[in-house]
């Protein structure tokens, strides 16, 4: 349920950007304010988590090519009360000059490929820790770990339902990361060969940090 609600924020984040034609800003500050009409004490961290899909979708828009620091600027929500006035949420995105440097993996986005079947926890932690370092280090994330919100029964599914939903989501990346132990995984030897069959860039996970680096 939550991964649906983010999903819906991130898309109508994007819709409304582009309904409202926001250009390319190529570096911006965003700043989410929840505008309230009672004194009932909030706190500004509960709507912190919804500021992330917010700027994702903002990115999906083409507002700027990354939501890293150097990119884009988030302060803290801001929690302001309107007496007589309906509650609502705001965002407002301001153009600014990039500060920092941005690092040659912003906008790329990577797919993991690595083995999974016999492993123990479906060698799920080693996914989840290399989307980690590759967030990290500048990068969108593909994980195919994330296709369990499509069998939300838990039932027992075959090899090649779980292949048709990890090739659809290789397609929307710009490269493949390579996990240890891919080349013996029958699944990860089908992705590398669709992605360059694709020219997309196939590459063990320690390249991609350093090529980011």
């Amino acid at each position: 349920m939550q991964h649906s609600i983010t999903k819906r924020v991130r898309r109508d984040a994007m819709l409304l950007a582009k309904a409202h034609h926001i250009p390319a800003l190529g570096a911006c500050r965003v700043t989410l304010t929840w505008y309230v009409n009672t004194h009932h004490r909030r706190d500004a961290d509960n709507i912190v988590a919804t500021l992330k899909p917010l700027c994702d979708g903002l990115v999906d828009a083409g507002i700027v090519e990354d939501d890293i620091p150097a990119l884009m600027d988030k302060p803290t929500p801001r929690i302001v009360y309107r007496a007589g006035q309906p509650a609502a949420l705001t965002l407002l995105v301001e153009q600014t000059a990039p500060h920092g440097p941005v690092p040659p993996s912003a906008g790329t986005t990577l797919y993991i490929a690595g083995p999974m079947a016999g492993l123990p926890a479906n060698n799920y932690p080693a996914f989840r820790a290399a989307a980690d370092e590759l967030r990290a280090s500048g990068f969108r994330v593909l994980n195919p770990v994330d296709n369990e919100q499509h069998n939300p029964g838990g039932e027992q599914q075959p090899w090649e339902w779980w292949m048709r939903r990890a090739l659809r989501m290789m397609l929307d990346a710009d490269g493949v990361a390579l996990l240890p132990g891919a080349q013996n995984s029958r699944g990860a030897a089908l992705e590398r060969r669709v992605a360059e069959a694709l020219a997309m860039p196939v590459r063990h996970l320690d390249e991609w940090i350093e090529v980011a680096a």
